[in-house]
């Protein structure tokens, strides 16, 4: 939980690694249930980078975007725009980020 609310509020990335079974996932969910805008994406093998600024849309509320039309540069900039234009510090977990190539 400290590393998570160092992170947010210092905006700063921090890479947490560990064991699998040492709850790594089970403090991220109870930190993210705790405090306001800390979002959670699972990275998966099959991922892309679209696939991660979707989810992230989805998370913050962005509204009309297309999967299958939207390209990847105003996808992030709505990403950005907005997690830049709250009045909150955000945090985003990249859960299981090995995988993503």
């Amino acid at each position: 939980e400290y590393s998570c609310r160092l992170a947010q509020q210092n905006n700063m990335f921090i890479g947490i690694i560990g064991e699998t079974g040492y709850g790594k996932s089970t403090s991220f969910d109870y930190f993210r249930k705790n405090n306001k805008n800390v979002f959670k994406v699972t990275i998966e093998k099959s991922m892309n980078s679209a696939d991660l600024y979707f989810d992230l849309a989805n998370q913050l509320g962005i509204k009309g975007l297309d999967f299958n039309k939207t390209r990847l540069n105003p996808l992030i900039r709505s990403v950005s725009y907005t997690l830049n234009n709250n009045s909150h510090q955000n945090l985003i977990i990249l859960y299981e980020a090995g995988k993503f190539t």
